[in-house]
């Protein structure tokens, strides 16, 4: 019997195009996207388990952009951060009726920069536990992290149901012995939903 269900974020409840923020970053202060991506591969898994601080992770990127202005850098980063990032309404409506019979939890991977935004949205009220990998030290697809889930829960893996966006994220949870959905839409989410005999859908 399902007694909790999780829900990643990026791309399920929040739309985040990262890769029109990313470009629009790079024109405003001229340079190259992919030195850029390649600089921020270098610091990113830091900054998603709290290694590095938001300002931090910004300032190794802009040193290495050879971009003065660090803090005009950060202003634009989460601005356009802010502007990119959307909330998908039928995802929370979804969430609050299945809150009723369900304790509800996210679970994601996160820079504190980007949970500004996250928060500023106000989405993980929406949800009783919410476990993110800043606060946590550790990340998605990391074994570690989905145990920590389990133990923070205090359920068995097959009371609860993980839904994640990209397979990657899914099968590790999978492994664990938790029900697992791939989500691709809300329309094909509510029909899985019915399928496990989920109350409310």
């Amino acid at each position: 019997m399902i007694k909790a269900i999780v829900f990643g974020i990026g791309q399920i409840v929040l739309y985040e195009n990262r890769t029109k923020m990313y470009k629009e970053l790079a024109i405003k202060f001229r340079y190259d996207i992919n030195k850029f991506k390649e600089v921020k591969d270098k610091y990113i898994d830091l900054a998603i388990k709290g290694q590095i601080d938001p300002k931090e992770f910004v300032k190794k990127i802009a040193d290495e952009l050879q971009i003065k202005n660090v803090d005009n850098y950060y202003e634009n980063w989460l601005k356009l951060c802010e502007e990119n990032t959307a909330i998908n309404l039928d995802s929370i409506e979804l969430i609050e009726k299945l809150g009723k019979n369900y304790t509800m939890v996210s679970f994601s991977n996160v820079n504190q920069l980007h949970n500004q935004v996250r928060e500023k949205l106000n989405i993980y009220k929406y949800f009783k536990v919410n476990i993110v990998s800043f606060k946590e030290g550790m990340k998605k697809p990391d074994d570690q992290f989905y145990e920590l889930l389990i133990k923070r829960l205090k359920l068995k893996p097959h009371e609860i149901l993980y839904i994640d966006d990209s397979e990657t994220l899914v099968d590790p949870a999978k492994v664990t012995g938790m029900k697992t959905i791939q989500f691709k839409n809300n329309i094909q989410l509510k029909k899985e939903l019915r399928e496990l005999n989920i109350i409310g859908y």
